[in-house]
């Protein structure tokens, strides 16, 4: 009896941990600071140059500013560092989705498409205020009008989303991180809520933070790659591969509004 207790208690120690367990290991943090070391080693260097360039390119207001935002609890705000990218006054408030605001310029579009400008967030990681895989630190304006004053989602769902966020630190890459790289992702908050939930409960371990961490940086890199591209290549790319980018879509869309337009409005005048 004595020899099967030892076996069960080698067999939970050397069990894979996943969910709140895993969220709250020594696994977690040494994972986390083994990914944001060489991060911020390589991506430093980069933010460096990237704020020199955004100074010029943005001119007057702070190239590096900090945010409050909401992480594990409600109750207590988490520093957010970033670079800034956009024209304008610095606001504490979400960063708008997709890569090609309108308030960035040439400079700014390439830092968000890499990623360069969430670089100082690695610092927060070495600290363990946040991690490298976790629900995303929200704004206040999302918190509260996007979730919590919403009456289209269900208060048992709000109360899940805000029990699950406590078993786990904020991420720089949210479990749906290889989603919101397709073209044409827009954030949905009902979505957000059940992965941040699904994750803080099941999905979170070694094996699945890996797997988001290996297909972000792969996300990353083919974008840049084609952001890089001569344009010729780019479209020949897209030729071979049958994708388009979400430029492309949104300019045949546009085409066959235009043609479906033209086409009704004169039956219109015949009528």
């Amino acid at each position: 009896m004595q020899h099967c207790a030892t076996i069960e208690r080698m067999s939970q120690k050397n069990r894979t941990k996943h969910g709140k367990a895993y969220n709250k290991s020594a696994e977690k943090r040494w994972f986390d600071r083994v990914v944001a070391a060489p991060l911020l080693i390589g991506m430093g260097s980069a933010a460096l140059v990237a704020a020199a360039a955004m100074h010029k390119e943005l001119g007057d207001g702070p190239t590096l500013f900090v945010q409050e935002r909401y992480g594990s609890d409600l109750d207590d705000l988490v520093k957010v560092p970033k670079l800034r990218t956009l024209r304008g006054a610095v606001r504490n408030t979400a960063s708008a989705n997709g890569y090609n605001h309108s308030g960035a310029g040439p400079i700014g579009k390439l830092v968000r498409k890499a990623h360069v400008d969430e670089a100082p967030q690695l610092l927060q990681v070495l600290r363990g205020k946040m991690a490298i895989v976790g629900p995303r630190p929200l704004a206040t304006g999302e918190v509260y009008n996007d979730i919590l004053a919403n009456p289209d989602i269900p208060e048992g769902l709000k109360q899940q989303w805000i029990d699950a966020r406590k078993t786990a630190r904020p991420g720089i890459m949210a479990p749906y991180s290889k989603e919101q790289h397709k073209p044409g992702y827009e954030l949905d908050t009902i979505h957000m809520m059940e992965q941040d939930i699904v994750y803080a409960k099941e999905k979170a371990s070694l094996k699945f933070d890996s797997m988001v961490v290996a297909a972000t940086l792969g996300m990353v890199a083919t974008d840049l790659v084609q952001k890089l591209m001569p344009r010729s290549a780019r479209e020949w790319l897209q030729a071979k591969t049958g994708l388009a980018s979400a430029g492309q879509e949104r300019a045949e869309s546009d085409v066959v509004v235009a043609l479906q337009q033209a086409h009704t409005q004169p039956a219109r005048r015949a009528a």
